[in-house]
């Protein structure tokens, strides 16, 4: 085992089994090698990313209903959306809990916000949406932690209609930022140890996941880094359950999709 094994799987399990999300939402700029969530951060810029690619798409959030998928632990970016003019926003989040004071805070200081607080519901199940009720669903950095991708589209497809566009921005790097691709040595059930909560799915699996549902996936922006993936490469063995990715893929470190139902034409 090579001494940076050593030191990534030993800072891993250290931030996996020490650091609450508590603490990393508060502290987390301060720790080596990690990314706070950025709607954490900086929520207005995750919102005028979202704004972008929809205006792309020649849709405006004014007057929608909109859900937003793993929203963490405030629903400052909701906020956003329902300031702008979002007819009311769904806050998605079925893991991570609600920091009050920080949500709190960023209202305070963002009083612009206070109008949109009653068109804004946090939710941890989407079984109170009614079928076919949303104009846009969006997601930052959300996908690459999702398991039951099957389930997901299961539940967007019930929650879309004709018209519905979807945003979702995905992270495929290893999320221990030193070493970006890492994540490619280890087995599933050694990952398990690892870190749980990162599902290392690839674009194609998100594309075949959203078209099984009857979806089509258009991929707006892409970043494939070959020239670090090749070095690390030639110096670390990846794991034979990523074999039949290509290279390409492999070395893609972010996506964004626009997904929408198929046009069925008779």
């Amino acid at each position: 085992m090579f001494i940076n094994d050593i030191e990534y799987i030993s800072l891993r399990l250290v931030r996996k089994y020490i650091f609450t999300n508590r603490f990393l939402s508060k502290y987390g700029r301060f720790v080596p090698y990690y990314k706070v969530t950025p709607s954490l951060n900086s929520p207005v810029k995750v919102v005028k990313d979202y704004l972008n690619y929809l205006k792309d798409e020649n849709v405006a959030v004014t007057e929608k209903s909109i859900l937003e998928v793993g929203v963490g632990v405030t629903n400052c970016s909701c906020y956003e959306l329902a300031a702008r003019g979002a007819r009311y926003c769904f806050a998605y989040e079925p893991l991570a809990g609600f920091e009050d004071s920080i949500d709190k805070s960023y209202i305070e200081t963002n009083p612009h916000c206070r109008k949109a607080l009653d068109n804004v519901e946090r939710l941890s199940q989407l079984d109170s949406i009614s079928d076919g009720s949303i104009d846009i669903i969006l997601s930052n950095r959300v996908l690459e932690y999702v398991y039951d991708m099957e389930g997901l589209c299961r539940k967007l497809n019930r929650l879309s209609n004709e018209n519905t566009v979807m945003v979702h921005t995905v992270d495929y790097l290893d999320h221990f930022y030193k070493y970006k691709f890492h994540h490619y040595k280890f087995s599933k059930s050694q990952w398990k140890l690892i870190d749980p909560g990162l599902s290392r799915l690839r674009i194609s699996d998100h594309i075949e996941s959203f078209e099984k549902h009857g979806f089509e996936v258009k991929v707006k922006d892409i970043n494939i880094d070959l020239e670090n993936f090749y070095r690390f490469k030639k110096s670390n063995n990846i794991c034979k359950e990523f074999s039949h990715y290509s290279d390409e893929e492999l070395a893609t470190t972010y996506a964004v999709l626009i997904v929408r139902k198929k046009q069925i034409n008779y």
